[in-house]
């Protein structure tokens, strides 16, 4: 009977030892970010070892979103074409070409949606 509980203390041990061996190494605390993009404050919360390589990465891209794309800010490409409908053609890149045809093509397809502008995009993606 000696022996019994000596390897039940034992197994108990063992499991108590790994479980807090677990707990204790696999807490890895999250990196943050907040800043603001895109008319709204962004919070990032990323997880493990490469995560403050891919909160800049993510900040990166939003904020290049931004530059695009923001009704905002005078010298974006989408205010571009709104300075100039009617007036002259504008180049855009790649991304805002991109969002521009889903825009058009969504549009298409809403009857309630005619004479759409970017404006009333974004109120009703609000």
């Amino acid at each position: 009977m000696h022996q019994t509980e000596f390897w039940i203390f034992f197994i108990l041990s063992s499991v108590a030892f790994i479980i807090f061996y677990f707990r204790v190494t696999n807490k890895k605390v999250p990196i943050t970010r907040e800043f603001y993009v895109l008319g709204t404050i962004i919070q990032l919360k990323v997880y493990g070892n490469n995560g403050q390589r891919a909160i800049e990465e993510a900040v990166n891209r939003l904020n290049d979103i931004d530059n695009k794309m923001s009704v905002f800010k005078e010298y974006s490409e989408i205010s571009m074409i709104n300075q100039n409908a009617g007036i002259s053609s504008e180049e855009v890149s790649k991304d805002t070409y991109f969002v521009m045809k889903k825009a058009v093509r969504y549009s298409e397809q809403m009857v309630y949606l005619q004479g759409f502008t970017l404006w009333d995009l974004i109120r009703v993606l609000s």
